[in-house]
């Protein structure tokens, strides 16, 4: 085997009822939505999928005209201006027979530039994200900076079952819908405040943290996003891709009860609405997530027994499947992580370090296998934990972080193929305490 006896090495280096519009304005939205439904956005990067239903597919609600639809009551005003950005009042109810998740999260709205949108959090008195009751009702408003030209209610659990709502006066401009992002997200892996730069995710008790990276890189304070943890709290957590396609990396958490969760991530890193999807896993005592090329495949989850065992697993956002064995002795190894494909042949990499200080990088295969393993990288006993946030130097490789023992932080730049750079301290201590990074 090759061996690339590179950084870390030595040191041991760590080597947040408006009026109906004028009429040539509704010509103008007529035709516009048209020439959308004609095209169907081929050329975009971001044209629609599957998830996302199209004209002629979805249970469309007139904005001022009350309805039920797949189980759910919708009445919905005209947008109104209102200081300098948009007000619409939402009335919602619940007659799916199963607990709705409801709010700002739940709804998108498409621009006049046909830009696809979910609204934000935080506006003074805003509708507040919610689960409410079978036979349920709740009410409130939505904000934009832009008007809604054409809004969608999102069954999220469901997958994103869309319901939309469209003014009465332009029943015939059912626009071809992208898949909505969160305002402020530049869609790089791990990116949380639009500076194309992944950050760091972090949890301490019931508080849920994302650190900004800026240029060097380093950390900077304040936090991109500081919240209370909804329910119980997290011991594990990691970067997934962006499963939901709003924008925005997501999250895979292991709850202390054991439960694991798809944990959606929003504008600014602020934590969305969550799906369980899995139990029973407070048995592993190691794992990590290894995304596939392309990201927006499922990526894989690896995990060890209590018994030493290595399972695959693949993740998806109603759940984790397709369990299969792949390794056996792993008691050997005390941390678990990827830095995508850090070997240069095109499939992400395994990335361990073991009780004997040596860091490892497993060559995986093109169907979760692994061939063969190389030491890269010595020194690393002292340490608490590794993982990559993504590319925080804008070099195009996910890059390194170790947390020493003693809560220093230090980064290690991908110079790739198996290069790694020398380690940088980044400011801040303790950071050991947080219970769960990535």
């Amino acid at each position: 085997m090759h061996a690339t006896h590179s950084r870390p090495a030595a040191q041991p280096l760590p080597d947040g009822r408006r009026r109906p519009l004028r009429l040539w304005r509704r010509a103008l939205a007529l035709v516009a939505g048209a020439a959308l439904a004609l095209t169907s956005l081929a050329a975009s990067p971001g044209t629609a999928t599957a998830a996302v239903p199209q004209p002629g597919t979805v249970p469309w609600v007139n904005f001022g005209d009350p309805a039920t639809r797949s189980g759910v009551y919708l009445n919905v005003g005209y947008p109104q201006a209102y200081s300098g950005h948009w007000r619409t009042s939402v009335t919602v109810c619940n007659y799916t027979g199963a607990p709705l998740p409801v709010g700002p999260y739940t709804f998108s709205y498409t621009n006049y530039n046909f830009g696809t949108f979910f609204f934000t959090d935080g506006w003074t008195g805003a509708m507040p994200n919610q689960t409410i009751n079978n036979s349920a009702c709740t009410s409130g408003y939505l904000h934009s900076s832009a008007e809604p030209m054409q809004m969608a209610f999102h069954l999220i659990l469901l997958g994103q079952t869309r319901i939309d709502i469209l003014p009465a006066t332009e029943w015939g401009a059912i626009f071809n819908m992208r898949e909505p992002k969160s305002s402020g997200t530049s869609g790089v892996y791990g990116d949380y405040n639009n500076d194309s730069r992944a950050d760091i995710n972090g949890s301490f008790g019931y508080h849920y943290y994302a650190f900004r990276t800026v240029t060097g890189p380093n950390t900077a304070l304040p936090n991109i996003a500081h919240q209370t943890i909804p329910g119980t709290t997290w011991n594990w957590m990691s970067k997934v891709p962006d499963l939901d396609q709003n924008g925005s990396s997501d999250l895979l958490v292991r709850r202390i009860d054991g439960t694991m969760a798809y944990q959606r991530i929003m504008e600014n890193g602020r934590i969305g609405f969550s799906n369980t999807v899995g139990t029973g896993w407070n048995s592993i005592t190691l794992m990590t997530v290894v995304p596939k090329a392309p990201l927006d495949a499922d990526p894989w989850i690896l995990a060890r027994a209590a018994n030493g065992d290595l399972i695959r697993y693949q993740m998806a956002p109603t759940g984790i499947y397709g369990a299969a064995k792949i390794g056996q002795n792993w008691n050997s190894i005390r941390h678990l992580f990827s830095v995508g494909d850090f070997s240069g042949d095109g499939v992400p990499d395994l990335m361990a370090i073991g009780t004997n200080g040596l860091l490892y990088r497993y060559n995986m295969t093109r169907t979760g296998g692994i061939s063969s393993v190389n030491v890269v990288g010595r020194g690393w006993n002292n340490f608490a934990t590794a993982f990559s946030p993504g590319d925080m130097n804008g070099g195009g490789r996910w890059d390194m972080i170790g947390v020493r023992n003693d809560g220093l932080m230090f980064f290690y730049s991908n110079n790739g193929p198996g290069r790694w750079s020398a380690a940088r301290q980044l400011s801040g201590t303790n950071w050991n305490a947080l219970q769960a990074m990535g």
